[in-house]
């Protein structure tokens, strides 16, 4: 999602620089394309927010699973059985 904020935003610096090429259409280009800048920045923004609760809920999880067993284990299905550790 960076990738296409940093490409949108090259674009609209070329629509900037260049808005002489394109003739009517050059500030709709420019809307269009700042528009977009702002939507991809704020997904960024809101993915990683939800990656960092994510994190925290699996840090959380891993806690209590811990504390249950005493030991990490291999799946939900057989708790409690330790990590082989080959």
């Amino acid at each position: 999602m960076r990738a296409k904020v940093e490409e949108q935003k090259k674009l609209l610096e070329h629509y900037e620089e260049k808005g002489y090429l394109y003739d009517r259409h050059a500030q709709d280009l420019k809307s269009h394309t700042a528009a977009l800048v702002r939507v991809y920045d704020e997904n960024v923004h809101e993915n990683i927010k939800k990656a960092t609760v994510h994190r925290q809920m699996a840090q959380e999880q891993a806690q209590h699973e811990f504390a249950d067993c005493g030991t990490p284990f291999v799946n939900a299905a057989r708790k409690c059985e330790p990590l082989n550790s080959n």
